[in-house]
C-alpha cells in the first residue's frame, strides 16, 4: 500500500542511518478527488507535472487508496495506518494518532502545510506539528478564500490554486534560510467540487467526453444496491452533468500543473530541487458514470485508484 511506502520512507529519513548524511527535504503534493484515468494522457492536462515528477521519478501506475473518502484517506497518508487503526472512518472523525509530520518535526524538520488539512479539523486550530499553517476556512471556495495564516484570519484575494502556490513559494524561500530540512504539504482544492477552473482555463476541454467500457453499464453480478440505483441507467440530464464535472475537473488541474511547475522552479533556483523528495498523489479518485455511479465512496477502480509518483 502506498501509505506504508510513504511511512517507511519517512521513518527511514529520520533513522540513525541518515545522521551522517544530509537529510533530504520532503514535499508532499496532494490533489483532491483526482482520478487516475480521465481517458486522455496526463500530459494533456498536466504536462509539467508529468515531465518533471512522473517522468523524472517513479510512477506507481497501480496505486490504490485504502478508504476512498477525503478524511480517512488523508489520515492514512499522514499516519501510514488503515482507517481501522487511525480511527478516522468518516469526514467527521478527528485524527488523534501521531502523524508522520509530528515525527519529522521531532527529528528537527521545519514543517508546514498550505490548503486543506482534514475536513474534521477546525481551520482556526493550528496543529502543533506544523511550524507554518496556511489553511483556508472553506477549502471548496475557489475565489477569495479566507485563510488562517499562522493563527491570523486573513482575507486573501485571488484564485485558490494560485494562492496555494504563492504560500508554497513563500514557505520555500523561508525554508532555504533554515539550517534544517523541511517537510511541506501542498494541498490543492482542485479538482474537488464545485469544480471552478481558473478563468483563463474555462472551456479548454469543451469537446471531450469520457466513456470507459463500464460507463452506464455492466450491472450483471453487481450487488443489489447497484442494480436498484435510481440513477440506473443514467438519464440524459445526468450524463450532461457528469460530462460537465469531467471537463471542469480537467480544467481545474491545468492551474495546478502551472503551480507545481512554479514550485519546482523555485526549488531549483534555491538549489534545493535535487535534495527534495517530491510526492504527488490524490486523496482518492472520482466516479464519472462507471456502473451509473458518481462521487467516490465506493470500492471501484474509478474511486480508489489514484495518480502517484515520487521524484528524488
Amino acid at each position: 500500500m502506498r501509505e506504508f511506502f510513504i511511512l517507511l520512507l519517512t521513518l527511514s529519513l529520520v533513522s540513525p542511518l541518515f545522521l551522517e548524511a544530509e537529510r533530504p527535504n520532503i514535499l508532499l503534493i496532494v490533489t483532491d478527488d483526482q482520478s487516475y484515468d480521465y481517458g486522455i494522457p496526463l500530459s494533456d492536462y498536466m504536462p509539467k507535472t508529468k515531465a518533471r515528477i512522473f517522468d523524472e521519478g517513479v510512477n506507481f501506475s497501480k496505486a490504490y487508496v485504502t478508504t476512498s473518502n477525503c478524511c480517512p484517506s488523508r489520515s492514512s497518508i499522514y499516519t501510514g495506518m488503515y482507517a481501522s487503526r487511525h480511527g478516522v472512518i468518516t469526514n467527521y472523525n478527528r485524527l488523534k494518532k501521531k502523524t508522520v509530520i509530528a515525527r519529522l518535526k521531532n527529528a528537527g524538520y521545519f514543517t508546514g502545510i498550505v490548503g486543506k488539512y482534514l475536513n474534521s479539523w477546525p481551520y482556526k486550530r493550528k496543529r502543533k506539528e506544523f511550524d507554518r499553517w496556511y489553511v483556508p476556512k472553506r477549502h471548496t471556495l475557489y475565489f477569495d478564500p479566507p485563510f488562517n495564516v499562522n493563527g491570523n484570519l486573513v482575507n486573501v484575494e485571488g484564485y485558490q490554486t494560485y494562492i496555494v502556490r504563492d504560500f508554497t513559494l513563500s514557505f520555500l524561500d523561508e525554508a532555504a534560510e533554515q539550517s534544517n530540512p523541511f517537510f511541506f504539504i501542498m494541498s490543492t482544492a482542485a479538482p474537488h467540487n464545485p469544480y471552478d477552473p481558473a478563468p483563463e482555463d474555462i472551456g479548454r476541454f469543451n469537446d471531450l467526453v469520457y466513456r470507459p467500457p463500464n460507463y452506464n453499464s455492466h450491472w450483471a453480478g453487481k450487488p443489489k444496491w447497484i442494480k436498484n440505483l435510481p440513477t440506473r441507467p443514467l438519464s440524459q440530464a445526468r450524463k450532461i452533468l457528469l460530462d460537465r464535472v469531467y471537463r471542469r475537473q480537467l480544467e481545474c488541474l491545468l492551474s495546478v500543473d502551472r503551480s507545481i511547475d512554479a514550485v519546482l522552479t523555485k526549488l531549483e533556483s534555491n538549489n534545493q530541487l535535487e535534495n527534495t523528495v517530491i510526492f504527488f498523489i490524490s486523496d482518492n479518485g472520482y466516479l464519472l458514470g462507471q456502473f451509473s455511479l458518481d462521487a467516490k465512496q465506493n470500492v471501484y477502480e474509478g474511486a480508489i485508484r489514484v495518480p502517484f509518483a515520487v521524484r528524488y
